[in-house]
């Protein structure tokens, strides 16, 4: 419901997936961004973001840090042996793709971004108005709002593999 809301507002909801596993990282995206907000539009960050926490736990942490946080809740065992590359991890990130593509379906953009990222400047505004960034696209549709379904980053120079850590998700049939 929550991101329903904001989608419809905003055109998009940025949505972090987390668990207790990155709460300390996402607490120093929360105060790095919230210092954004006497720069350039950094209040708006926080209205336009959903953290989807897989913990109870997760959800008090988190809404310490303000009536604009919002947080909502989908319950999936953590294990306390979760490391990249073993079999938790995967289910974990099988769970994520899971929950990203049930919002999806919803009829919701998502903007989807991670903690351990440090944002400089408020990417938002920029990422609301992709519908008048120019493209070049195979299919000759030159406007990135009608052009793509899915702006992704590479994660390493041409290493072809995709950064799922800041990737904008366009709810439309091929997604």
């Amino acid at each position: 419901r929550k991101a329903k809301a904001i989608s419809d507002e905003h055109g998009f909801v940025n949505v972090q997936i987390l668990n207790r596993h990155f709460e300390i990282m996402t607490q120093n995206w929360i105060c790095n961004v919230r210092h954004l907000k006497d720069i350039e539009y950094g209040v708006e960050i926080f209205a336009q973001t959903l953290f989807i926490a897989l913990e109870s736990r997760t959800v008090d942490v988190l809404s310490k840090y303000g009536a604009d946080i919002n947080v909502a809740l989908f319950p999936y065992y953590n294990s306390d042996k979760l490391q990249y590359g073993h079999v938790e991890y995967y289910k974990l990130m099988l769970f994520r793709s899971k929950l990203i593509q049930e919002i999806l379906a919803s009829g919701i953009n998502i903007l989807l971004t991670e903690a351990d990222a440090t944002w400089l400047h408020n990417p938002l505004p920029f990422i609301a108005n992709y519908s008048k960034l120019p493209g070049n696209f195979p299919n000759g549709d030159n406007n990135l709002a009608t052009g793509v379904d899915m702006v992704l980053m590479d994660d390493k120079p041409y290493s072809r593999m995709v950064q799922g850590g800041f990737m904008l998700l366009k709810s439309t049939p091929a997604t």
